[in-house]
């Protein structure tokens, strides 16, 4: 590894440099918005697609944003919405996502900073190719996207450039979209190299997720290193990519996703002291504002 990119732990400042201020007469869009969009056929009725979608939201309001929009499929609608009165969540035209959602999406994007995309999407081709277009979207247009899950397969599909105002997140096994080799969980040198050919490859920032997480933009290289797995279990990834798309509302998307991972990190650490190995979405979600009282800022 060459000695621009010798990688460095994330701290607390990490966190403190990420947290925007906020105004006493600063209203909810002042604080930022963004878009979420999650769920498919696929999952048609299931509970964990409204309840992980929902806590990508709740996530992203506890860091502190001022508005989130969820869309997800329109037989999901009901059941996100019974999670918590305080989503706002809006129906897709079919059991997907597809190509002719696509200009609504942009018509709610032009009042947005960040879109949060690939919860659970599915991979039906309409699918893909409504990815594909709110990517260019995003990139013509100067916009942020964490790109998540299933959207990392339209994008490994079609290869598109980016660049640095999109984050992509795959696991060891995702990286297999982008014609990298799965890397095993223990192999930090090789998770680290990966986590930058695929950076300079698609010209974005890279969280690679695993125990050690892999932050870089192609040059700098940040980890965020766990004392527990008790954060691997299911929804704790959405609720991660909500909290960085709150984030990147008010920063560079490097910046949100190195803060992003930190505060994931410390929370299931936390959490772990607490209550061992067996903690849900919901409680990470619960236990944001604990840790990010002491960083708030007043503008």
């Amino acid at each position: 590894m060459h000695r621009e990119t010798k990688p460095h732990l994330a701290t607390s400042k990490d966190l403190s440099a990420a947290s925007a201020k906020r105004g006493l007469y600063s209203s909810k869009r002042d604080n930022g918005k963004i878009v979420i969009v999650g769920g498919s056929e696929r999952y048609h009725g299931a509970p964990a697609l409204a309840s992980n979608a929902a806590y990508a939201v709740l996530a992203a309001l506890r860091v502190g944003i001022g508005y989130v929009v969820e869309y997800v499929p329109r037989s999901a609608v009901l059941a996100t919405r019974s999670v918590s009165p305080d989503l706002i969540v809006m129906p897709l035209s079919g059991r997907n996502l597809g190509t002719k959602d696509v200009p609504r999406l942009i018509r709610d994007l032009r009042l947005s900073k960040c879109l949060v995309l690939g919860l659970g999407l599915g991979r039906a081709e309409d699918t893909c190719k409504a990815v594909i277009r709110l990517i260019d979207y995003i990139k013509k247009s100067g916009k942020m996207a964490v790109i998540d899950a299933d959207a990392l397969y339209a994008l490994g599909k079609y290869r598109r450039k980016l660049n640095k105002n999109f984050l992509v997140t795959p696991n060891g096994e995702e990286l297999g979209f982008f014609h990298e080799k799965a890397v095993r969980a223990k192999a930090t040198g090789e998770r680290r190299e990966a986590a930058l050919r695929l950076s300079r490859t698609l010209n974005a920032n890279v969280l690679l997720k695993g125990h050690e997480v892999v932050i870089t933009d192609g040059k700098t290289v940040k980890l965020v290193r766990s004392k527990s797995s008790a954060l691997a279990t299911m929804g704790t990834g959405d609720v991660l990519s909500g909290i960085i798309g709150a984030y990147a509302a008010n920063n560079k998307m490097f910046i949100a996703a190195v803060a992003g991972a930190r505060l994931h990190s410390i929370i299931g650490d936390r959490l772990h002291k607490e209550m061992g190995d067996h903690i849900l979405a919901s409680d990470v979600v619960d236990a944001i504002p604990a840790v990010l009282k002491r960083f708030d800022r007043k503008g």
